[in-house]
């Protein structure tokens, strides 16, 4: 159930954002210029959207994890950050923002 109230919140957030977006899109930037740079334009935009959502509900779902089967507390767990595994996990959070540009740069890179 926690998954799906979770997938529910991140497809809510990319949706707003990419309705936002897409308005000022489509009825600002289009009229001005090419559709195609207009899509650009916004382009980052929903990408940080989609970025951000998916980090947050993965500290939310490992807040929760932490929380009910090792018994942490919220001061506990944001300690470990400052410990070299911690040190170590914040790095994976850093390449786990980063996949999508990291995996649309080499997608790029090979057409």
């Amino acid at each position: 159930m926690r998954l799906a109230a979770a997938a529910v919140r991140y497809f809510a957030v990319v949706f707003v954002a990419s309705f936002l977006l897409g308005s000022i899109r489509m009825f600002w930037l289009e009229p001005r210029m090419e559709k195609a740079l207009a899509v650009l334009c916004d382009t980052p935009f929903l990408l940080l959207a989609m970025v951000l959502g998916a980090l947050v509900l993965q500290q939310i779902a490992d807040l929760i994890v932490g929380s009910a089967l090792r018994g942490l507390t919220l001061s506990q767990q944001l300690q470990n950050f400052e410990t070299p595994a911690g040190t170590i996990y914040a790095a994976l959070l850093l390449m786990f923002a980063a996949m999508p540009l990291l995996v649309n740069c080499k997608g790029n890179r090979q057409t």
